[in-house]
């Protein structure tokens, strides 16, 4: 295969980073991989240079961004939880300040600066959600606030004449998940019985599979200074586990709860986890990403000119579980 470039990956062993390193691989790239506590799993490949450090020290990203042709800048901490030891702030915003004016300084030739969904606000509910809504205010939570200062870091360096593009996917599933994501989690936890009920809200969600090949598709289609947002399906919690239950070919009846009810319970859920030394199976903040969750995002610019295309999240479901339970998850 043709040598096209090398790239320089932030956050290749999250969820999206690691399928992105594999789709640019696959597509002819040499790959330097900024590797800060483990390296992408199963990910081997003499094209494949891991850089190990962080997106907060500046040596180790002047040795990732030496010679990179692209920086793709997708690493974050995902916090649904708020931000009890700063960390969100640190990473998401000082460390996406940090790369940029790396970047910049280097004169790195091309740059894609990967946010979400969660940088804009999600009200109104009633309309559909594309590039021009307004950003999250200062009362979101604390992940949502550090989506958008980066987001907005990033097009100001755009406005100073960096060749940039901002990418936005919303919520995002499909295999290989290693970790898993809190996506793959709450498959197998429907897997593992642990869901005793459901609520009535949803989000929209994309397979990491289609949101990592519009990313490599950005590399040289997306317009510089502009944002894209990648999005799928709208899929509600009943749909996610009747999905999941038909793919094991089960079927059993979960109660829909209010989401009053939901909100009452979060005490005792956090009574119970503290007890058992676990994390609780539900938040506020996932309760509010449910309720608010809007059912019409506008990927048609991220369609028409990345080349965008989202398969079913019905068939996206049907392949995590098959990927899990080869991997022995379940």
């Amino acid at each position: 295969m043709k040598h096209r470039g090398t790239v320089a990956l932030t956050g290749a062993s999250g969820h999206l980073g690691r399928v992105l390193a594999e789709a640019l691989l696959q597509d002819g790239w040499q790959l330097r991989a900024l590797v800060h506590k483990r390296r992408p799993d199963e990910l081997k490949d003499p094209r494949l240079t891991e850089i190990h450090g962080s997106v907060l020290e500046r040596e180790a990203l002047r040795s990732l961004l030496e010679g990179a042709d692209v920086l793709i800048h997708c690493a974050a901490v995902i916090s649904l939880e708020g931000d009890p030891d700063g960390r969100v702030q640190r990473v998401n915003v000082e460390g996406t300040r940090r790369v940029l004016d790396t970047a910049h300084a280097m004169g790195v030739p091309r740059t894609l600066h990967i946010s979400s969904i969660h940088a804009f606000d999600p009200y109104p509910q009633d309309s559909p959600l594309n590039e021009t809504r307004a950003l999250c205010p200062p009362t979101s939570f604390p992940y949502d606030r550090s989506k958008r200062a980066g987001q907005e870091l990033a097009l100001a360096k755009a406005r100073e004449g960096m060749s940039l593009s901002v990418l936005c996917p919303t919520s995002l599933i499909g295999p290989p998940d290693y970790a898993p994501s809190p996506q793959g989690q709450a498959l197998l936890d429907v897997v593992r019985g642990r869901v005793p009920a459901v609520f009535p809200g949803g989000y929209d969600f994309l397979d990491v599979r289609d949101a990592a090949q519009a990313i490599v598709n950005a590399m040289t289609a997306a317009e510089p200074g502009e944002v894209y947002l990648l999005s799928g399906e709208f899929v509600t919690v009943k749909q996610l586990v009747q999905w999941t239950q038909e793919a094991l070919g089960r079927r059993s009846f979960l109660p829909t709860l209010p989401f009053w009810c939901g909100y009452a319970l979060l005490p005792v859920l956090r009574t119970g986890a503290r007890l058992r030394g676990k994390k609780p199976a539900l938040n506020y903040a996932m309760l509010k990403i449910l309720e608010e969750g809007c059912r019409t995002v506008d990927s048609s610019k991220a369609r028409t000119v990345l080349g965008l295309r989202p398969r079913p999240i019905r068939q996206s479901i049907h392949d995590t579980l098959i990927w899990f339970r080869e991997k022995g998850y379940f």
